[in-house]
């Protein structure tokens, strides 16, 4: 192609030799152009110069220089040699005179990224949610500059994370900088990442039959709003019932009396709750202390009766009733006492449920 325009401006310039200035006479031998080659921004202008030497190296003056491009799409250039570029690319210029030719290399480079502008320039997200971030690249006046390649990055990958297309993902509360970087310029934009609101509270079991005296533990769960699980949120635990069933700052429930409560986690002001019913214990045996005693008639003394459960627990507070097998040689109260009346021997039982134990008693007369 530069061959072309030169030799057109070759033709060009054999053909009008009374386009010459002041000719001095010397024949022309070469032309010079500077620089051979030269880098030109978009809208930008450069200028070229052209010398004319004889065969003598001498330089000839006042001879007219013809100047082309090869591509004005690309550069155009006027007849002092100023050069403006027009598209990104490389093209030849040409200068002729008297059908001698020089050409330089004109290459035209995009206009430089002069600040890169990210939106919006601060952002504040939760765990879990997403956001697009924008970022314009300028020129110096400001104008925007399309199509030119933005890399962007975080400060802080634990706390968000951003894509090649700028969607940054909130991962864990704290602070990062999101950086869009071109050609070497760049803008930023500060994202701060609260911790996902709780919006419900979930607790396993949810509910419970106890007998008293066992225990269960619950466990609670903050959600968020589509359910996903918040670790590490503080839980507080109460009963509505405390005399019903008691519950520990670690969910773990005790059965403390016949009947039902409500056992609440609460986190954050969201709450779920658990209901447990506690039933009284099955008594298995009672067992009276002591089994055998000798009494003398007027005298007393107090027996006592320790009822179990089916697992052996022992059921604490619960209802005895005493009876005695014959209350004309001994009689017994409410509390146990055992009072001898005449000589002779009785059987005290103490009964509790369905289970009931029993204490051998001889009464002497005086």
């Amino acid at each position: 192609m530069r061959w072309a325009v030169a030799a057109s401006i070759a033709a060009a310039g054999s053909a009008c030799v009374d386009d010459t200035l002041h000719p001095s006479g010397e024949a022309v031998a070469t032309v010079e152009v500077a620089p051979p080659t030269v880098t030109v921004t978009i809208g930008a202008t450069v200028s070229l110069t052209a010398t004319v030497l004889d065969a003598a190296g001498n330089v000839v003056t006042g001879r007219k220089v013809r100047w082309a491009t090869a591509d004005s799409n690309f550069a155009t250039i006027t007849d002092a040699g100023v050069v403006t570029g027009r598209y990104v690319g490389t093209v030849p210029v040409a200068a002729s005179i008297e059908g001698k030719t020089a050409t330089a290399q004109v290459i035209v480079i995009p206009i430089p990224v002069a600040t890169v502008r990210v939106s919006p320039a601060s952002r504040d997200l939760t765990v879990g949610e997403s956001t697009t971030l924008t970022a314009e690249t300028l020129d110096g006046r400001g104008a925007v500059l399309t199509g030119r390649p933005v890399a962007w990055t975080t400060s802080r990958p634990t706390v968000a994370t951003v894509s090649a297309s700028g969607v940054v993902t909130a991962i864990a509360p704290g602070s990062a900088v999101i950086t869009a970087a071109a050609e070497g310029k760049s803008g930023v934009a500060a994202v701060t990442v609260s911790p996902a609101p709780i919006a419900t509270v979930a607790v396993t079991p949810t509910s419970a039959s106890l007998v008293v005296g066992q225990t269960i533990a619950f466990e609670a769960e903050p959600r968020t709003a589509s359910g996903q699980p918040l670790p590490g949120r503080v839980v507080a635990w109460s009963s509505n019932a405390p005399q019903v069933a008691t519950v520990s700052s670690s969910g773990l429930v005790i059965a403390v009396g016949a009947g039902t409560a409500t056992i609440t986690a609460s986190s954050e002001g969201r709450s779920g709750t658990a209901q447990v019913t506690v039933t009284p214990p099955t008594v298995q045996r009672v067992d009276v202390t002591p089994a055998a005693a000798t009494i003398a008639v007027g005298g007393s003394f107090r027996l006592t009766a320790t009822v179990y459960d089916t697992r052996g627990n022992v059921i604490p507070g619960a209802e005895v009733t005493w009876t005695s097998s014959d209350t004309r040689v001994a009689t017994v109260d409410s509390d146990g006492r055992v009072r001898g009346e005449r000589q002779g021997n009785v059987t005290v039982t103490a009964t509790s449920g369905s289970a009931s134990g029993l204490a051998r008693i001889r009464v002497e007369g005086e």
